[in-house]
């Protein structure tokens, strides 16, 4: 009985101490991840040695506005219907299409990054260009056979004394976001033949959270790099399987 008694204050025992250590770990999560206060300064001698190194998280799960940035993609199409006329379609904003999946949603999906992560993919490569690069990839290059578009354009960046090197890593992000386009175009415009895809990156900045009840306070202007005219890639039948089973079904 003595013994089976020991252990019994024993398993009590670890159970506070268990408890306990997982208290403080809760408490000390909640402190370092909630927004700047005078309780977390006071705290953040014990709760910084504590998550550092293992537990240390570069998000804060209660972050009002944790988003300073909305990036955006955007496409429209140059297109024939049946009777051969040709039209333009209105800029549509890919990541509108996206977000529905998230909207509402129970168990949304991660797709809403696939346009942030395009936009920040194009807009590096992007910022690698000159003035007179980026006049050349502003400029439309579209061809009479749907194929050539690309060489133009190709020799044109060459022209500018642009590296092989340079032009192919922003070839590589331009190709990415032309076909993203192409793909949604499809679906957004079943009914319709592709001519040309224009494609467009943009970023906004998001009204401060402090700053939200300013009265009479906007969000910044929205800054845009629209690029040509292109030909509409070449996309294989899975491709365009797979693209529209995440998109497709979302279009409105």
């Amino acid at each position: 009985m003595s013994s089976a008694g020991s252990r019994t204050v024993a398993q009590r025992v670890a159970l506070v101490v268990v408890a306990a250590l997982v208290a403080f770990h809760m408490f000390s999560t909640f402190l370092w991840a909630a927004p700047t206060s005078a309780i977390n300064d006071k705290a953040s001698p014990v709760t910084s040695r504590h998550m550092y190194p293992l537990f240390a998280q570069n998000w804060q799960i209660f972050a009002p506005d944790p988003q300073s940035v909305d990036l955006r993609v955007w496409v429209r199409a140059t297109t024939t219907d049946e009777a051969g006329v040709e039209s333009v379609s209105e800029w549509a904003n890919l990541g509108d299409v996206f977000n529905e999946q998230v909207r509402h949603q129970i168990l949304p999906t991660r797709t809403w990054r696939i346009p942030v992560s395009m936009n920040r993919f194009f807009t590096t490569s992007y910022s690698s260009l000159e003035g007179q690069q980026q006049a050349v990839v502003h400029s439309d290059h579209v061809s009479a056979d749907g194929q050539s578009g690309r060489q133009d354009l190709t020799r044109a960046l060459l022209g500018t004394g642009m590296s092989v090197s340079t032009m192919d890593a922003y070839l590589l992000s331009e190709d990415s976001l032309y076909e993203f386009g192409t793909l949604a175009a499809m679906d957004l415009w079943p009914d319709q033949d592709l001519v040309a895809i224009q494609m467009s990156t943009s970023t906004q900045g998001v009204v401060p959270f402090e700053q939200r009840l300013t009265p009479g306070i906007q969000r910044p202007e929205e800054q845009f790099t629209r690029l040509g005219w292109r030909d509409p890639s070449p996309v294989t039948s899975q491709a365009r399987a797979g693209f529209s089973s995440v998109f497709g079904g979302w279009v409105s």
